[in-house]
């Protein structure tokens, strides 16, 4: 039986976009309609199983919904080199399990802001992941703001 080797990972330089975010306010304390979680997690899941679904990982979904932030922290190489490693590792995406979002008024570097984090678990072809997009509301679109990946699993060498 093969043993399962489980690494916390995340995106290092996709985090680098988390000084610019402040303490979201729960949704429901700011009247925040569902119909905005539901339109988060439908446009994550979307997102998620293009740039994931097949291998090598696609950054293009990604970089097209980008926000403007998330174009000046992360440049393509980099992000395309991190696709790269965790997609040889895990392989295609299979499915989003126990797929979540949650809204919140926050702001970012950019000023105040509508937010979704929405995470999964992954399962892929070769282990697990928790998956998630930190996205910014920009008028009545989605746009990524933050990319994340931990607790990746596979199966060991």
């Amino acid at each position: 039986m093969a043993s399962r080797v489980k690494r916390p990972v995340m995106l290092g330089a996709l985090v680098a976009l988390s000084s610019g975010l402040g303490a979201p306010v729960a949704a429901a304390a700011q009247g925040t309609a569902p119909a905005s979680e539901a339109s988060c997690s439908s446009f994550s899941q979307a997102l998620l199983a293009q740039a994931y679904g097949s291998t090598p990982w696609q950054i293009a979904p990604v970089e097209q919904v980008a926000s403007d932030a998330f174009q000046r922290a992360v440049t393509s190489e980099v992000l395309q080199a991190l696709f790269n490693q965790y997609g040889d590792e895990l392989g295609a995406l299979q499915e989003q399990q126990s797929p979540a979002a949650t809204v919140s008024n926050g702001s970012t570097a950019d000023g105040p802001a509508t937010l979704c984090t929405y995470h999964a678990d992954g399962v892929f072809q070769r282990g697990t992941a928790t998956i998630g997009l930190v996205l910014v509301q920009a008028g009545a679109d989605w746009q990524v703001l933050r990319v994340r990946m931990h607790d990746v699993e596979h199966g060991a060498s």
